[in-house]
Order: structure tokens, then C-alpha cells, then sequence
């Protein structure tokens, strides 16, 4: 009997340890399902460029720009503002940057088939994406008699996170 009363605590002891590493165990998967969780509820636009141009004319350029943006989160978003900075080496040799937003009514210059472009603000669904044409026009004015050094596209989505993406190299559309 004895023995008996000194074993049930023993046992109770056993017990409780094996019942505390089994909750931490859950308690450690549910956390990290949780992060997960809310990982996927944070915004994110991931955009994917599929083709890029530009069109000389006489003192302006019109850069264009295929684009799809997906959505791979949880939360509806919204492209709301698209924009294109533009680096460029001055004629005093000093570099500078201006940004230029998106403008839709330049696709009328263009005379190169269908191109629907983005009418913002553009809403993005959760675990959705969605495709379109962005265009700016870049006149010889703005480069101050400047070079052209590179560009960027730069999206704003509606949470007020900015993305941006280098498109490199572009071909020119040529009148034939």
C-alpha cells in the first residue's frame, strides 16, 4: 500500500509532462498556421511584364508596357496609381530622376493594333490578377536636353504600398 501511495504521485508526474509536451507541440503548430495565416493577409501585388515598346516621335518618346498583376493574398487590392521614374544624366552631367504617371489616352498615338490600357483605379480580387497596358509619354523637355539613363515602372496599390519593377531593354515600334 505504501508503494502504491508513493507511485500515483510518480505517475500523476509522468503524466502532466507528457500532457505539457503534447500541448506545446499543438500550441507550436498552431502559431505557425496562424503566421501562415496571416502572412497571406498582408497586400502584395506581384506584377509580370509580358512585352515592352517605345515609339519615337519628333520630341517625345511613348514608352508602353504589357503588364499582368496578380494578387496571391487573402485581401482585395487595387492598382491606383501607375507611374514611370525615369533616371536620365543631365547636360551638366548630374543625375537626376522625375516620375511620370500612366496616361491611357496616349494609346491614340499609337497606330499598333488593339491596346486596352489600364482605366485606374483597378481592383484586383484576392488570389486574382489581372492584365493591361500602361503607357507614358516622355518629351524631350523633360530631359533638359539630357540623356535617357533607365527606367522604372512603379505601381501603388490601394493599401499605399509601392511596387516597382525595371522592364530593361525595349523595342522600338517602327512606322512601316
Amino acid at each position: 500500500m505504501e508503494t502504491l501511495i508513493v507511485l500515483i504521485p510518480i505517475i500523476a508526474t509522468v503524466v502532466s509532462v507528457w500532457s505539457a509536451i503534447v500541448s506545446a507541440r499543438a500550441a507550436k503548430r498552431s502559431l505557425a498556421i496562424s503566421e501562415q495565416q496571416e502572412s497571406r493577409r498582408q497586400p502584395l501585388l506581384s506584377p509580370y511584364l509580358f512585352k515592352g515598346y517605345f515609339k519615337q516621335f519628333k520630341n517625345e518618346k511613348i514608352f508602353v508596357f504589357s503588364i499582368s498583376v496578380s494578387n496571391a493574398t487573402d485581401v482585395d487590392n487595387a492598382i491606383v496609381h501607375l507611374e514611370l521614374e525615369v533616371s536620365y544624366v543631365s547636360a551638366q552631367n548630374v543625375c537626376m530622376k522625375f516620375k511620370i504617371p500612366h496616361e491611357a489616352k496616349l494609346v491614340k498615338n499609337l497606330d499598333v493594333g488593339e491596346i486596352k490600357p489600364f482605366n485606374l483605379p483597378v481592383s484586383i480580387g484576392s488570389h486574382q490578377a489581372i492584365a493591361g497596358w500602361a503607357l507614358f509619354n516622355v518629351t524631350e523637355a523633360m530631359l533638359n536636353e539630357g540623356a535617357l539613363d533607365s527606367y522604372k515602372v512603379i505601381l501603388t496599390d490601394s493599401h499605399g504600398l509601392l511596387t516597382k519593377f525595371d522592364p530593361g531593354i525595349l523595342k522600338e515600334i517602327k512606322d512601316v
